[in-house]
């Protein structure tokens, strides 16, 4: 104990060499090291805090969650962004809250981080994305569907289809990359049909005037790969399924049919 005190103690130190190896003993040291250094987050010392943090992320104690949260409101940007991360290393998710807050923080290392650890904790995030993707801040808007495209879930159109007519090229490209993204994740039929009608959508749209040409243009050749790209999963799905045609409707008056078997069709 009275070891990781005097590491502790060395997080103080005006040598930049001293604190980073205290601060990598203490990740090594492992849980015994947690309570100290959660104490060592109320330091008035910045970089006593700061290095604490790193120590934490090293450990990985989900114990400690509830004490890095508290860090997402430092004064110190460069402890929010280490806090932000920590919580989606930590998979903390009731966190989310405040997460989504530091979202939206007017530091833009914030925003990326906290836009890393809500990509972390995933699925549980997404009602925050969403939201997010309305902000009036065009970097959040970017960093929320970049977080929708990468979670791949179809429920995420209704909010994907409408920033393809964001103001920002950079939301818009997002936007794209979503559709690509779920078009190639996609593994029902179902799925695939609505985003084939969303596609159908946005090439009534993409002549908006707030739109480049060469954007626009871009948009539209990709469109068109996608949709081909969803006749070919169709297939694909189909030929998994070994579709059977006696399951198709039966022309009145007519008993039997016809079936697939090993490849080949019969009568029967």
């Amino acid at each position: 104990m009275d070891d990781i005190q005097k590491l502790i103690e060395q997080l103080r130190s005006q040598d930049p060499i001293a604190r980073n190896n205290a601060m990598n003993v203490l990740g090594n040291i492992g849980r015994p090291a947690v309570p100290h250094l959660v104490t060592a987050l109320q330091s008035p010392d910045v970089e006593m805090r700061r290095d604490a943090l790193y120590a934490l992320s090293r450990i990985r104690d989900f114990n400690s969650a509830p004490f890095v949260l508290k860090m997402l409101k430092d004064k110190d940007a460069s402890i929010r962004e280490i806090a932000a991360k920590l919580l989606g290393e930590l998979q903390y998710e009731w966190g989310l809250p405040e997460l989504a807050q530091a979202f939206r923080d007017k530091d833009f290392r914030v925003r990326a981080g906290a836009t890393y650890g809500m990509a972390k904790i995933g699925k549980p995030a997404l009602p925050y994305f969403i939201e997010a993707a309305k902000d009036e801040n065009v970097n959040v808007r970017r960093n929320a569907m970049w977080c929708i495209r990468d979670e791949e879930d179809v429920s995420t159109l209704p909010t994907v289809i409408p920033a393809f007519q964001d103001a920002d090229e950079s939301v818009r490209e997002a936007a794209m990359q979503a559709i690509e993204y779920l078009v190639k994740s996609s593994k029902k039929s179902s799925e695939l049909d609505l985003i084939e009608k969303g596609i159908n959508g946005l090439f009534k749209r993409t002549g908006s005037k707030k739109k480049s040409k060469k954007l626009e243009q871009k948009i539209r050749l990709r469109l068109i790969k996608a949709k081909n790209d969803i006749a070919i999963k169709r297939n694909e799905i189909a030929e998994d399924k070994g579709v059977m045609l006696d399951d198709l409707p039966k022309p009145p008056g007519r008993r039997g049919g016809m079936y697939r078997r090993s490849g080949k069709v019969r009568n029967r």
